[in-house]
């Protein structure tokens, strides 16, 4: 069985109303469910942590809750064009169901040419195969062949056994 999530966190900001404290709340409730599911399980988005300012109190916070779980987040190297590392990949300590990360610039332009995307892309190998499809067999009646005042006459005789017996 694999589980995966993909999260994105706006950074805070007094427009948005969002504050870091609201995410870890929301965060040390989500990650042990995440934890403790016996399967495969990748998580991946963009958190807006400046994990590679050592200063950055929340980053270290954020990667302490990671570790806490026996987690471990793998890209290491700038995901933004101010050379931050933003974005996440993260996975079980031991786990195998990932390979070959690697981060680069798409290159991405709105329609006059001019750079669009302040993030570079994250892209890597899963080993998470889709599951085989499941054989389901299902019956079902003819509605067309019911015949419809018959069908009635049923419902009605049923109804007037129901209220006999109650009476």
């Amino acid at each position: 069985m694999k589980k995966s999530n993909m999260t994105y966190r706006p950074p805070p900001s007094k427009e948005n109303g969002l504050q870091n404290s609201i995410f870890f709340e929301e965060w040390a409730s989500f990650l042990p469910l995440v934890a403790t599911v016996p399967c495969k399980t990748l998580l991946v988005g963009d958190l807006n942590f400046h994990r590679d300012v050592p200063d950055d109190v929340d980053a270290r916070r954020f990667m302490d809750t990671v570790k806490s779980v026996s987690l471990k987040q793998l890209v290491k190297e700038p995901t933004h064009n101010k050379c931050q590392i933003l974005d996440v990949v993260i996975t079980r300590d031991l786990s195998d169901c990932l390979s070959c990360i690697s981060v680069y610039d798409p290159k991405l332009s709105d329609n006059k040419g001019h750079p669009s995307g302040d993030h570079f892309a994250v892209q890597f190998d899963t080993v998470f195969r889709k599951p085989r499809p499941v054989t389901k067999h299902v019956t079902y009646r003819k509605t067309k062949d019911i015949d419809i005042e018959q069908f009635k006459m049923d419902i009605l005789h049923d109804c007037l056994h129901l209220a006999h017996y109650r009476n």
